[in-house]
């Protein structure tokens, strides 16, 4: 009997420890992200629009500090199509670039599912720039429109395994937190 609880103690230390809690940051990321992109699927629905929401992934170029926006910034946007590419049409009124808590980052599960906005265009602190950068597009119906989901994962900075994945589905714009 005895051993059989010692068993059972050492056992709860090594599942307590292996199980151990993802810091609120990534929660918290993880919750603005899912948020901006119901946003923008429901005002492409409303509007009866293509919605971007801009991640940017690379160079912005104009002399801008990539590392306050480079992996870590979202803002939606207006998209048109030309029958091969998107371009950016117009910030959302009264939107602003969003940010992810300090020392998280925001990563492309497989960049090649995502659409790319091309000459994305606006001011940020007094720099003007001009880029094409990663996005989500929403259709007027809501539906993504590459035709399969998209996972991006939100990532403490420090721990590169404490991450959360977020698949949307592509037909119906959900976001699955996994």
């Amino acid at each position: 009997m005895i051993e059989l609880m010692l068993v059972l103690v050492v056992a709860s230390i090594v599942l307590g420890i292996t199980m151990r809690p993802k810091p609120a940051q990534v929660d918290v990321g993880v919750q603005m992200i899912s948020r901006q992109i119901r946003l923008a699927q429901q005002y492409a629905i409303t509007k009866r629009q293509r919605v971007a929401l801009l991640l940017p992934q690379g160079d912005m170029g104009a002399g801008l500090d990539e590392s306050l926006y480079t992996n870590k910034s979202f803002r939606a946007c207006l998209v048109t199509f030309d029958g091969t590419d998107y371009s950016f049409s117009s910030h959302i009124a009264g939107t602003k670039w969003g940010f992810l808590p300090p020392k998280m980052s925001l990563s492309l599960a497989d960049s090649g599912d995502f659409e790319t906005v091309e000459n994305v265009e606006n001011s940020i602190g007094g720099l003007p720039y001009s880029a094409d950068v990663k996005a989500i597009v929403f259709e007027p119906t809501g539906a993504l429109v590459n035709g399969s989901d998209v996972t991006l994962s939100v990532t403490a900075d420090a721990e590169a395994d404490n991450h959360v994945d977020c698949t949307i589905s592509w037909i119906s714009g959900r976001v699955k937190i996994q």
